[in-house]
């Protein structure tokens, strides 16, 4: 019997970190997302600055959330170091971003 052979679906690149910025600060953030080559960079550097609280909320001194990434309504996403949230928030653009689409949609 012939079997067709299928390609199997190539799986999304997943970011792990590997550069060495541990101090967070704004200019860290900002080499951070140039790096990961984070798209539309001042839009989320804006959008970092609104849900963190310009990075002053429990959220991001606690858990070291940028984002409002979150399991549920009450459930923040935790993470070691802000910068495993940028990567998580690099990982959610590969994943989602749709090109030609207009990014504040």
């Amino acid at each position: 019997m012939f079997k067709e052979q299928v390609p199997e679906l190539a799986k999304p690149t997943i970011i792990i970190d590997t550069v060495k910025i541990e101090v967070f600060s704004e200019a860290n953030l900002v080499r951070y997302m140039e790096i990961l080559e984070i798209e539309y960079p001042d839009i989320v550097l804006a959008q970092a600055r609104l849900e963190s609280g310009n990075f002053t909320s429990n959220r991001f001194i606690k858990h070291n959330a940028l984002f409002g990434f979150q399991t549920s309504n009450t459930n923040v996403l935790k993470y070691k170091s802000w910068k495993e949230s940028v990567i998580n928030y690099k990982n959610w653009q590969m994943c989602r971003l749709k090109e030609g689409e207009n990014y504040y949609d």
